[in-house]
């Protein structure tokens, strides 16, 4: 069915995502900052008002094509004290994997600074107020995984409803404290019901976590 191919298209790109995780975690981290592949630095706000700066790598259809509508959404979320800039060569990776000859999976990436974390420092009503993640709060680490996730679920829907890629498919890779971000926003994504207008999320089709931890600062991999 119409269903099952879905499916195996999904699983299939899942295997090439967790390999291209893997290979990844064996390179030096010297090699992060090099050949990094083109994209679009973007600011988004925040609904409690942080600047939130993402970097967008589109899949390599072109927007409104059949293919381009297939493509599966990654969001990459770093460690505490981390930044977007970590997943430069992987994001490399992955737009290579999407190329070449063969049913080879369309990746869209969204390389993520939380907020405190490299660009995501500031305040859009305040912008002389510095954000330091040294002196971030239990309630600093919640709104991570609502307010800044909410804020690039928002970006994607726009790129989902302009051709670009497909959101149904999304699939989030997490590092450490991002690990928990990811766990605990699929969880709020998951928990709102389809409307008869259309879907408002379950949007979340995958998770890769490294080194995640049980709870992290307020944020749980399991119900409280």
């Amino acid at each position: 069915t119409q269903f099952e191919e879905m499916e195996m298209v999904t699983r299939r790109g899942l295997v090439w995502l967790i390999l291209l995780v893997s290979l990844h975690l064996q390179c030096a981290h010297s090699a992060f900052a090099q050949n990094a592949a083109a994209g679009e630095t973007v600011s988004l706000t925040t609904r409690d008002g942080v600047l939130l700066k993402i970097t967008y790598f589109p899949g390599t259809a072109r927007k409104g094509t059949p293919q381009a509508r297939q493509t599966t959404p990654v969001i990459f979320l770093h460690d505490y004290r981390g930044s977007r800039a970590v997943f430069a060569t992987l994001v490399q990776k992955l737009q290579a994997a999407s190329q070449g000859e063969g049913e080879r999976p369309s990746f869209a990436a969204v390389t993520v600074d939380l907020r405190a974390h490299g660009e995501s420092t500031k305040l859009a009503n305040n912008p002389q107020v510095q954000l330091n993640a040294a002196k971030q709060n239990k309630d600093d680490f919640i709104a991570m995984a609502s307010n800044d996730m909410d804020a690039v679920r928002g970006f994607l829907v726009q790129k989902n409803d302009e051709g670009e890629l497909n959101l149904n498919k999304l699939c989030l890779v997490g590092s450490g404290m991002g690990a928990s971000v990811a766990a605990d926003w699929a969880l709020v994504d998951w928990s709102y019901p389809p409307l008869a207008v259309g879907k408002q999320g379950q949007y979340v089709k995958a998770i890769v976590m490294i080194s995640p931890q049980w709870t992290y600062k307020g944020l749980m991999l399991q119900t409280p």
